[in-house]
């Protein structure tokens, strides 16, 4: 028993004696592997004040209560700049994913325009249309459609070129975009082809756009250069629910089938078709 506790007395004054020796030589402790780069760092810097402060005014309570302060400031200081980081580097990915949504967005309506006109293109004014018939059905809404053709674009293109056809498309769509309502959608659906969806316009509303349209885009200069002119004419047919169909095809053939008998009276009167 004597022997037992005598060997324990003297391990324990060896371990004694060995921290003793390592706070004599300044030995910093390892530092633990999870801390963060600039955390280890501040440790560090902090152990060397410590040492510092050992080997000027030798050991004292008041060397420890100023490493005690200065590992913490280093420590908020670290916490402070790693939470900075991280908060900038969310921030860094949550523009990214703006970007990315802005971009599919973007692409989505180019795959929805028509590049020349700017004007939704056929497959969105279909799609569209679909949308407001379905509308109107569940409302009980009033729905119109007009269909419009460029008479004697063949002519101008014939003539003039495809940059001069190009011209009058534009300032067709042009014109079409300021007759009609904001509410409303004009929309490229064909070569020389326009429709208009007016949600809420019934058959009388109808008629009174398409005679306003006839009237402001007839005789409109479209083209003018290099000495060449070219005016505007325009058929323009009209259709709706539920007064004229229960369908997109059965509306739209409608309006078509209106449109061509406009175009034809127009010949038959004498005027460019």
């Amino acid at each position: 028993m004597g022997d037992s506790r005598s060997v324990g007395n003297g391990g324990e004054q060896r371990s004694n004696q060995g921290q003793a020796a390592s706070r004599r030589r300044g030995v910093v402790p390892e530092l633990p592997e999870y801390l963060s780069p600039r955390l280890n760092l501040g440790v560090a810097a902090a152990g060397l004040v410590a040492v510092l402060l050992h080997r000027l005014f030798g050991p004292s309570q008041a060397d420890l209560v100023v490493v005690a302060a200065v590992l913490g400031w280093v420590g908020l200081f670290a916490f402070a700049s790693s939470a900075l980081s991280q908060r900038k580097l969310v921030q860094a990915l949550e523009w990214q994913q703006i970007r990315a949504q802005s971009r599919h967005v973007q692409l989505e309506d180019q795959a929805m325009r028509d590049h020349l006109t700017g004007l939704p293109n056929r497959r969105y004014f279909y799609l569209r249309l679909q949308e407001e018939l379905e509308l109107a059905r569940e409302y009980r809404r009033h729905l119109a459609v007009l269909v419009l053709d460029v008479d004697g674009f063949k002519a101008i293109n014939d003539g003039y070129g495809h940059h001069a056809g190009d011209v009058v498309l534009r300032n067709v769509g042009k014109l079409l975009t300021a007759g009609v309502r904001t509410s409303d959608v004009p929309g490229r659906i064909g070569g020389d082809e326009f429709g208009v969806i007016m949600p809420d316009t019934n058959k009388d509303g109808a008629v009174l756009v398409a005679k306003r349209l006839q009237e402001s885009m007839d005789g409109a200069l479209v083209f003018d250069e290099d000495g060449l002119q070219a005016y505007l004419r325009v058929s323009i047919g009209w259709a709706g629910y539920p007064w004229a169909g229960g369908t997109v095809d059965a509306i739209v053939q409608r309006a078509d089938t209106h449109m061509y008998a406009a175009k034809m009276a127009r010949r038959e009167a004498g005027t460019p078709g």
